[in-house]
């Protein structure tokens, strides 16, 4: 408990102070370890090394989240929609989970100014801002999950 008081008082102190907040009101909830929302936000261009030498980016959790993302959305079109058929509820998932709609997403939550990158980024041009979300959907199901856990 006092671990977790002190942990928040030093983000509140620290430069990440915006991001940390900023992460408060999008996801509804202090995260409690920012570092592995921060990954979320690293571009593979932009990549950092950790002390073994690995490269530290999005790309796995993207990997994750795209499949997780689709998932979902399949689910719910497969719910509601229940005398559309296969082709109908691919289209539509098609239309939900792509780049464009996702980095649409990123711009209008402001959530793209904290994507950490080292490509130019013209406006719909790359998936970066998409994939971003697509990693942070994992890290934000990962929390959930583990707070499940510790009931």
């Amino acid at each position: 408990m006092i671990s977790s008081i002190y942990y928040r008082i030093k983000l509140f102190s620290n430069k990440r102070k915006e991001f940390y907040l900023f992460l408060k009101e999008v996801l509804g909830f202090y995260p409690g370890n920012t570092h592995l929302y921060e990954i979320a936000f690293i571009h593979k261009s932009a990549s950092i090394t950790d002390h073994l030498g690995n490269l530290i980016n999005n790309e796995r959790l993207e990997y994750l989240g795209d499949a997780i993302l689709g998932a979902v959305v399949a689910e719910f079109l497969y719910k509601r929609f229940p005398q559309r058929d296969e082709g109908f509820l691919t289209q539509m998932r098609s239309k939900l989970v792509n780049r464009t709609f996702l980095s649409d997403l990123m711009k209008e939550t402001g959530l793209e100014k904290f994507v950490n990158s080292k490509q130019f980024r013209k406006t719909n041009a790359t998936s970066i801002d998409g994939d971003t979300l697509e990693a942070l959907l994992v890290q934000f199901i990962s929390t959930k999950a583990m707070k499940k856990q510790d009931m």
